[in-house]
């Protein structure tokens, strides 16, 4: 069978939006695929933006992994895409729709979002029978898979609470009141550009349009099922309108780590090894473990309910 993984970490070294755990939660995600999952190394992509030697991981970057290896994809094959790192939510374009009420986003190094709309349109190509599963460990990732149904969580139709500091007062390409991680992108952005030699074309990446993904006739005429979304999964750090935790329990970097991906390790290696464990079984066990943790993210589920049980990552 063959398996293929995108293991995405966006540490932001030398910005004030820095994290310290999101290349470790890939390089343990690694490990862990090989060991656990059967995947090749050869067959695994690691854009991280803490070694030069590696894909760095700007929108467009991210995306044209991500669609290499879903249209490349065919009947049986299982694909796994990790992300860890910065998210954010903005507001709906005039008339738009969605289950959740903004557009979930994640942050890549260059800040050139990636939203629920963007996952929507790769997932739709993937071919009749193959499998996807994702992970996002990043702020507002409920729902980031726009369409999929959620399973486990709240963030679908949530009332709009003025008391709750994580809605706050949202304007396009700028938030007030909430988290701030958006300002702190673009800032971010701002302090790179000052840094880079060749800020002008740095800035023209950040810049560039949703159309990163190759060119269309690349999957022109490929069946899907009759829903795209009943081989997707998605495994949110938190809902919606929470943020997710980048935990550094010693002070000490090296041993830095986001909260769903070391409790996602955490149940995963304490499962028996010839058993498959299911997405919900996973996703509810993960989020008693954090909540023990004392941590106040909660994690969830969106699937199709055929795959609500069915083994995480499809293990065969």
């Amino acid at each position: 069978m063959v398996k293929r993984a995108v293991l995405v970490g966006c540490n932001y070294p030398g910005t004030n939006s820095e994290l310290h755990g999101c290349v470790n939660d890939v390089t343990k995600m690694y490990k862990t695929l090989i060991s656990g999952f059967g995947f090749r190394k050869q067959d695994i992509t690691i854009p991280i933006d803490t070694e030069s030697d590696y894909l760095q991981p700007t929108g467009a970057n991210i995306k044209r992994a991500l669609n290499k290896m879903i249209v490349s994809s065919k009947k049986e094959h299982v694909l796994f895409f990790h992300y860890s790192g910065h998210g954010t939510r903005l507001p709906l374009e005039s008339g738009e729709e969605d289950e959740t009420g903004y557009d979930e986003c994640i942050v890549p190094c260059d800040m050139n979002l990636i939203d629920d709309n963007d996952m929507r349109e790769l997932i739709e190509k993937l071919p009749s029978g193959a499998a996807f599963t994702a992970i996002s460990d990043s702020c507002h990732s409920g729902g980031l898979i726009k369409g999929l149904k959620e399973q486990i969580g709240d963030s679908f139709k949530r009332p709009f609470n003025k008391t709750n500091r994580n809605y706050g007062k949202f304007k396009r390409g700028k938030l007030e009141h909430g988290e701030g991680c958006f300002m702190k992108a673009l800032k971010s952005l701002k302090a790179k550009l000052d840094e880079t030699d060749d800020g002008d074309a740095y800035l023209q990446s950040a810049k560039m349009g949703k159309d990163l993904c190759g060119p269309k006739e690349a999957y022109a005429g490929r069946k899907t099922s009759n829903s795209v979304m009943d081989m997707a999964v998605l495994v949110s750090g938190c809902q919606s309108n929470e943020t997710s935790a980048d935990a550094d329990p010693d002070g000490n970097p090296t041993h830095a780590y986001g909260a769903l991906s070391n409790a996602i390790q955490t149940v995963l290696d304490s499962y028996q090894a010839d058993q498959p464990i299911s997405n919900s079984y996973l996703v509810n066990e993960v989020c008693c473990l954090l909540a023990s943790q004392k941590f106040k993210q909660k994690p969830g589920l969106y699937c199709a309910d055929d795959n609500l049980d069915a083994p995480f990552i499809f293990q065969q």
